[in-house]
């Protein structure tokens, strides 16, 4: 069954009408929010822009053709002053700036059961080199590669799923809240030189439940959510397709 439509228009994919498959990263700036079912993709506000900051996912290749996303991790500021902001890729809408943290709206409508996502990416990491050092303390992890994520849910909330990242009033996905009905990731800590399809199995908590909406994210560092990351890693999204195969 036909459930998503790359939603481009005639003129701005490479394979404009292909079914189930999205192409981020078509803006004119960056970065680029992933549209549902027949809409656009449309560019917003990041979701930890600094005012006056940088956009951290851009379009890739040359002007005029499309390569996909570019999410880099960048810290934004001067020496101690600042903070690191990674790059993120996500379904759903950018709700407002909360100083410099950001509330998001998760999830776009969506009531099919796909068995899986694939995912064609190429990521190149580094170490680690800014962490949180409260609410939580993940100073631990300095040094070590950072690792990218890819992950999907489908949920019956009657509304997107609100993401908040001030650290205060921080609310973020949590797999196990009641809404979820499926859900599947992929994350890996070492480069992937070229692009690659990952496949993404979706794990269903229930088959007697409809999905009301898809959420779908992706992160150049795992733990952007909580500030830390590798200033300089790269994830590149070059498409996502929303596989039925109940065979899998």
């Amino acid at each position: 069954a036909a459930a998503l439509d790359n939603g481009v228009g005639a003129d701005s994919g490479p394979v404009a009408g292909a079914e189930n498959i999205f192409y981020p990263g078509l803006g004119p700036v960056a970065p680029i929010v992933l549209y549902g079912l027949h809409e656009h993709l449309i560019p917003v506000l990041s979701a930890a822009q600094l005012p006056g900051g940088y956009l951290r996912v851009v379009p890739y290749g040359a002007v005029g053709g499309y390569d996909g996303a570019v999410l880099q991790t960048k810290f934004i500021g001067v020496g101690m002053f600042g903070k690191l902001a990674a790059g993120n890729l996500f379904a759903g809408s950018y709700v407002r700036t909360d100083g410099t943290n950001g509330v998001l709206a998760f999830g776009r409508p969506f009531t099919q059961r796909p068995t899986a996502i694939k995912a064609r990416i190429k990521y190149t990491n580094v170490a680690i080199t800014h962490t949180s050092t409260s609410n939580p303390n993940l100073n631990y992890m300095k040094g070590e590669p950072d690792t990218c994520i890819v992950w999907c849910a489908l949920g019956d909330w009657d509304e997107p799923y609100e993401i908040r990242t001030k650290p205060s009033d921080r609310q973020l996905f949590e797999r196990d809240n009641a809404g979820v009905i499926a859900y599947g990731e992929i994350t890996s800590g070492q480069p992937i030189e070229d692009f690659k399809d990952i496949i993404i199995p979706l794990e269903y908590n229930a088959t007697n439940r409809i999905p009301k909406y898809l959420l779908l994210t992706a992160s150049a560092s795992k733990y952007g959510d909580y500030f830390t990351g590798g200033n300089g890693s790269v994830l590149t999204v070059l498409s996502y397709e929303v596989l039925y195969d109940y065979n899998y």
